[in-house]
């Protein structure tokens, strides 16, 4: 039989807290991914910096947490649920600061490194301590302090100018001796005041009560609600499930992309709204078909004088079936009714809220993808935007008369971006109109519909 002590079964608590407030503040993190352009970056990043991808545990010094920001910078996260200013080398506070200077080693600072040369670049990189709101003073407010005061100084401007009273002139020097120390350690020097600036100015102090009830738990709900989620109903459920995906995150030492978070929330039932740089794009994309539409209406009735007849095809409901698991292309000779098939297709999957794109290839003059996103009056590339249209069912990208591209650059650009969409995108289904003649002398597009 094995006993515990009060203070083994305290510290094995405390521990347990600990990784539960850091899978708490991976998933805040996640929240922002999410949110996109819909919420203001942190860590005083530059204000058009989104959040785009993060991973848990790395090999880094600083390890808890990688955020790989949209401008290709870094963010190392260091995460203690609870820290004091304390001198002592082995103490939260002291083990964050010796692994900021490790990782200001690893990545690539040398000694004799020339003027205008960084190791971490502090425009785009960051060293980010996540602390719990119970961390104390010296660290929430007076550190924080003058490590912003810091980053505006001149090159050469004493460190000490930093504090301006007391308080803030011991939270400064705990945090150099700490970071002498460690520089000693890791280069077998001391390290001159620059050298110390280089450091500090990397490291971000932040603050997150992601706890039960906590201010930042309310304000990742609440982006959940207003940018994330199309029924803000489903915000308590999708902030569990992020908690207990970056559990497992971090035991398997991995992370995900803004694509993956979707289809893991998704793939739980959890409706998404497309990320705000993508909206205006789709709702352009829907007036778009939405016009092709109507321009094709005409192929699936038969006029008789007066009289607006409807075709009534049965190849719908099985090119509806079809297409619900794979991509499809609609062949027959001129006037079989391909067309007029397209549109009931199209007409179907309206009624059914679901989304789809037209695109008629004899409307179409772009000769390669970026020119259709110019045509097209869009502000990223189509199939970046497909890949960025979130939704739980398959969606449909229409394409009429292929074979009526106006010239042998705009039908690559198209068999382009058919390539891409069946390649490459899981939600998307390709369902494209030829003639027979025009299919049996395109090898290209016989091997993208092989199936």
């Amino acid at each position: 039989m094995t006993f515990k002590s009060s203070r083994e079964i305290e510290g094995g608590t405390a521990a347990a807290r600990g990784m539960t407030y850091q899978y708490r503040v991976s998933a805040w993190v996640a929240v922002r991914i999410l949110a996109e352009a819909g919420t203001s970056p942190p860590w005083s990043l530059p204000a058009e910096t989104t959040l785009d991808w993060f991973r848990c545990e790395t090999e880094d010094p600083v390890d808890d947490l990688l955020v790989g920001t949209s401008g290709g910078g870094h963010v190392f996260c260091q995460i203690k649920h609870r820290m004091y200013l304390c001198k002592a080398p082995n103490s939260d506070f002291g083990s964050a600061l010796s692994q900021c200077v490790r990782h200001f080693a690893a990545h690539g600072y040398r000694a004799e490194m020339q003027p205008g040369e960084r190791a971490l670049d502090v425009r785009s990189n960051r060293l980010v301590i996540i602390a719990g709101p119970r961390s104390s003073a010296p660290i929430r407010v007076h550190l924080v302090a003058v490590l912003k005061r810091l980053r505006t100084f001149a090159q050469g401007q004493p460190l000490g100018d930093a504090a301006t009273n007391k308080e803030e002139r011991r939270a400064l020097s705990v945090a150099v001796s700490h970071i002498k120390r460690a520089w000693r350690a890791e280069f077998g020097t001391d390290p001159s005041d620059d050298e110390i600036r280089s450091v500090l100015c990397l490291i971000y102090i932040q603050v997150l009560d992601v706890d039960e009830g906590g201010n930042e738990e309310r304000e990742a709900k609440d982006l959940l609600r207003g940018v994330v989620l199309r029924n803000p109903e489903q915000a308590d459920v999708a902030w569990a499930k992020l908690i207990t995906l970056c559990a497992t995150f971090a035991a398997e030492r991995s992370g995900t992309d803004r694509l993956g978070l979707q289809r893991i929330l998704l793939d739980a039932g959890i409706d998404l709204r497309a990320p705000q740089s993508y909206r205006e794009d789709i709702e352009r994309l829907r007036r778009y078909s939405g016009r092709i539409c109507k321009l094709l209406s005409h192929h699936a009735y038969i006029q008789i004088g007066p009289t607006r007849l409807k075709i009534r095809r049965r190849c719908t409901d099985e090119l509806r079936r079809v297409a619900e698991s794979a991509s499809v292309v609609v062949i027959g000779e001129p006037g079989a009714g391909k067309s007029g098939a397209l549109y009931d297709f199209i007409e179907a999957v309206r009624s059914d809220e679901r989304d789809f794109v037209l695109l008629a290839a004899d409307r179409l003059a772009a000769g390669s993808l970026g020119e259709l996103r110019e045509e097209l009056g869009l502000r990223h590339d189509l199939c970046e935007i497909l890949e960025n249209w979130p939704g739980g069912r398959p969606a449909f990208l229409v394409i009429d008369a292929l074979d009526a591209a106006r010239d042998g650059l705009a039908e690559k650009a198209i068999l382009d971006l058919i390539r891409i969409v069946v390649e490459r995108n899981a939600r998307w289904r390709v369902v494209a109109s030829i003639r027979k003649f025009a299919l049996r002398y395109n090898a290209e597009l016989r091997e993208l519909f092989s199936g």
